[in-house]
Formats: structure tokens, sequence, C-alpha cells
């Protein structure tokens, strides 16, 4: 019964899109109380790792006997799977309640709040019911009009790597996209920030000076984008003036789990959910490093508002086959463009795409077709976007042996 009362919530809200800027939710969050003036927020923002830096900082405050709420998004397998309470996910009953609460007040604004809009809101009203020590609290996109920056003095912002993505709404250059990343960075609050290329550190330090907020880099060279999300977790953790153990903490973030990113789902199938260039690099190397030798397959699915052409030119493979689905998104890209694109790129490229099959037969068929080009020994990596990962879970779920 919540399933059904939360999904209508969702399909009907989903129906306002996106739209920049914070106006309307700052009148929602004022009706509710402006509870996120009460809390202490770690904000954080980027183009890759968000989600890893707040789950381990979320992992490392558990570890400290801390109560923390995290808010990340995308969703990956359920939607309930972007908010987690002490690590583990909220259940659908509790955020229906909390939705209740926020779309009667949404109800009455005269230009009804984003769908976004109101997951912030029902993300500060989740954190005060449950007597939070801590939010943990990932922007959806860029940051200065990102819904989630009416926050007015986080305990730090956190900034991970910036690269090329949604250059729709944040620019088409990378001191663009940086400096709405740098709209998170508030009047004299601490920021953290991964390393970034000299264009990107330029951005952040003008803004940190303006805004008299002193800001700390981590370190260049890290061995691999895991021990770079680590640093900056721990640093973030530092700055932020927590006291704790470096050495447990290490070994607690060591031990997260983190859903859909080179993750083996079975057998030798992994799935990834990164949808832009820089995500495209990080699953390269892991590839090479990891599945080197071994004969590969993929099964890909895109939204077309993202860089799919040079996310196919980085993962490249000639001696691979690639099979191609459509996500179930209203920004998908269908699959036979996404084909004719890669047919340069692999040794063959194949749609699965039938009409009269649905997205969860034609993933199936997708990876079985993987599976028999490779055989027993060889490796299928499902890719592209985590917008049918959701899929993916279903079809497990299902009790489907083909993983």
């Amino acid at each position: 019964m919540e399933n059904d009362k939360l999904q209508e919530i969702i399909n009907r809200v989903s129906a306002y899109g996106i739209r920049p800027g914070l106006d309307s939710v700052r009148e929602l969050c004022d009706r509710l109380g402006d509870l996120q003036d009460e809390l202490n927020i770690i904000h954080v923002a980027g183009t890759n790792g968000k989600g890893s830096v707040c789950l381990y900082i979320a992992q490392a405050l558990c570890g400290l006997k801390k109560k923390v709420l995290s808010f990340t998004s995308p969703l990956v397998y359920r939607y309930e799977d972007m908010w987690r309470y002490n690590t583990k996910i909220v259940d659908r009953k509790t955020l229906l309640e909390v939705f209740n609460e926020v779309e009667d007040e949404a109800s009455r604004m005269e230009y009804h709040p984003t769908l976004f809009e109101m997951e912030t809101a029902v993300t500060f009203v989740l954190a005060k019911k449950l007597e939070c020590d801590y939010l943990i609290l990932e922007t959806g996109m860029g940051g200065t009009l990102d819904a989630t920056n009416i926050i007015k003095k986080p305990i730090v912002s956190v900034i991970t790597n910036i690269d090329y993505d949604h250059s729709a709404f944040l620019g088409d250059t990378i001191e663009e996209i940086a400096s709405n990343k740098a709209g998170i960075i508030k009047e004299g609050c601490p920021v953290v920030s991964a390393f970034q290329r000299p264009e990107v550190s330029a951005v952040l330090d003008e803004r940190a000076k303006i805004m008299n907020a002193e800001i700390t880099y981590t370190k260049e060279k890290f061995p691999d984008f895991k021990a770079k999300n680590t640093e900056t977790a721990i640093t973030a953790l530092k700055i932020a003036g927590i006291t704790f153990d470096e050495e447990s903490i290490r070994k607690i973030i060591k031990k997260t789990y983190l859903p859909a990113r080179f993750e083996k789902i079975g057998g030798n199938t992994y799935v990834d959910g990164g949808h832009n260039p820089a995500a495209a690099r990080v699953l390269r190397s892991i590839i090479d490093r990891e599945l080197s030798g071994v004969k590969k397959a993929y099964v890909f699915g895109m939204l077309k508002d993202k860089d799919y052409g040079k996310y196919l030119d980085i993962m490249r493979d000639k001696e691979a086959d690639a099979f191609f689905i459509t996500p179930d998104n209203q920004r998908a890209l269908k699959a036979d463009e996404l084909c004719r694109v890669a047919q340069s790129r692999f040794k063959t490229a194949s749609v699965c795409d039938d009409s009269d099959f649905g997205l969860n037969e034609n993933i199936r068929q997708a990876v079985l077709k993987a599976k028999s080009a490779v055989g027993e020994d060889g490796a299928v990596i499902i890719a592209g976007s985590f917008s049918f990962m959701k899929n993916l879970k279903e079809i497990i779920d299902m009790g489907e042996q083909m993983f």
C-alpha cells in the first residue's frame, strides 16, 4: 500500500520537471519551519565521487556512534535508496509519512515544487524527526541554484572531482561548471576539495576568498578513485572538527559497499552506473586493471543529455561485442542511436530493444547474448547509467540465475 501511495506522489510531482532556482524550495522549507537551519550539515558537491564521499563520511560517523542521515541521488536500485539512516535504507512507510507532510504544504503553494525540491524538504524533515547528529547532503547537480543550497551554514562544504557534465544547465566550459559547483561555498564556512585541475582550483579559490572561507585541498596523486574519495572524506571529517582514530575509520571505509560502482552481481558480471566521461575513465582503468586478459562483452544504456560519444570513446574495445538497450526514462537515448555511434568502437554492436518485450526482458536478452559471446570464463560489464539499475534489481529479485 505504501508503495502505491508513494509512487502516486512521485509520478504526479515528476511532471513538474527540472526547475533550477531556490525560490520555490525556500518557500516550501519556510512553511515547514526552516528545519535545515537546526541541523549539522555536511554539504557535498562535485561531478564524480559525491555519492562515494557521502557514504564514506556516513559510515565513519556511524562508526563513531553518531546518528546520521544521508541523502544522495540519483536512486540506484530502489527509490528509497536515496535516504539512509545510520547507513540503512529508510523504509517506504516512513518516507510516505514525511512526503505526505511535505506535500500538504507544497499543495498550498502557487507554484508546486519539483520532485527534487520535495525530496530536499523531505530530507530536512526526516533528519529532524530522527534527531540526527549529522545530515550528509549531496547536491543534485551544480551548486549555486541546486535546491539543497538553501542551507546557510554547513559545518563543512565538500567538493569532489569536477569535470564535464550537465552542460545544458551548468555551462559548456570547465570554469563555468566549477563556478556553479563553487556556489555551495558559504560565508565563513570551511571547505574541503579533492585535488582539482588548475583552472578549477582557481575558480574555487576565488569563491572561497570572496566568501572568507578557508579551503583545504587533498594531495594530488592517489592510486585509484577510492583512495582519492577516501582522503576527501577523511579530510572533511577533520576540518569539521570531528575527533576520531584515523586508522579505525580507514578500516571502516575500506569495507564500505558501493552499489553499482563496478559491483559484481554474480558470476563474472559487473554493473556500473557512471554516466559521464570522467566516470568512464575510472571504469576503463578498473577494467584494464581487474580484467586484463579476460574476454569481455558490454551492455550499455544511456541518457541523451549525456556526452555518450566521449563516454564510448573512452570505453572503446575493438575485441569486445557490445549490446544496447533503451532505459525507461524520459531522457533515454534510443538503443539504435547509441548502437550507431558505438559501431566503430567495438568488434560488433547490436541492439536489444524489442518493444514487445519491455525493458526487463530486453536487458535479460542483452545479458544472455553478452554471456554467450564471452563464454564461461569471460566477463560482462553492464554500464552507462543508473537509470536502469532498478530494472536489473527486479530481474535478480525474480530469481534469475543468468548473472
